[in-house]
């Protein structure tokens, strides 16, 4: 992993940590604002990726998979989020070419207080991306990643609710023999389980 790539990640990381840390420190006593409320959420998705062909151009390709996070709420409607996804995709774009990628992401997430059962939310998570691939400009590599978004949820039980829809720009600069720069779309259903009271 380069330095350029090492002084990006610290400086996400510490920004991030600060806001967190400042949010949880303004007022202990005021309630939790997470999907449920509980201060501790593991969610699974289901994800479809629309991302750039090998070359950096469109020729685009779509692959489908699944993400993993784990979600810690904090008051006044602050959560720190990890997550890992990944997504294989074969023969893209008719091509004898095949890509894995992995995607190590954290960061925060704000969600908008609601009487209403679903609430929304918007997220920034940063991180490293990983491609292994037959490609011959990237059989293995790792690169800065980011992920703006956000989504729908709604409790369905104490200890468990759906995720409706999350919808993601995920960006990276894994090497693509053209640009650097990666720009995809990521939609994403599932179910998290709530740990804690509410």
């Amino acid at each position: 992993m380069n330095s350029s790539l090492c002084i990006k990640i610290r400086f996400a990381a510490t920004v991030l940590l600060l806001t967190f840390w400042t949010a949880t420190g303004l007022g202990q006593s005021v309630p939790h604002y997470g999907s449920t409320g509980g201060p501790l959420e593991f969610g699974a998705n289901y994800s479809w990726l629309h991302a750039n062909a090998p070359a950096g151009n469109c020729g685009c390709f779509s692959a489908s998979s699944g993400s993993g996070n784990v979600v810690l709420n904090a008051p006044h409607a602050i959560s720190a989020v990890g997550e890992i996804s990944g997504y294989q995709a074969n023969r893209i774009s008719g091509s004898t070419q095949n890509v894995t990628i992995l995607n190590y992401l954290f960061g925060g997430r704000y969600t908008v207080g609601s009487r209403s059962r679903f609430r929304l939310y918007g997220q920034a998570l940063f991180g490293v991306s990983h491609e292994s691939s037959n490609y011959t400009y990237v059989q293995s590599a790792n690169a800065f990643a980011f992920s703006l978004g956000g989504g729908a949820h709604v409790p369905v039980g104490r200890h468990l609710g759906i995720n409706i829809v999350q919808a993601d720009w995920l960006h990276s600069t894994l090497p693509n023999a053209a640009n650097n720069r990666q720009n995809d779309l990521r939609l994403g259903t599932g179910i998290y389980l709530v740990l804690g009271s509410r």
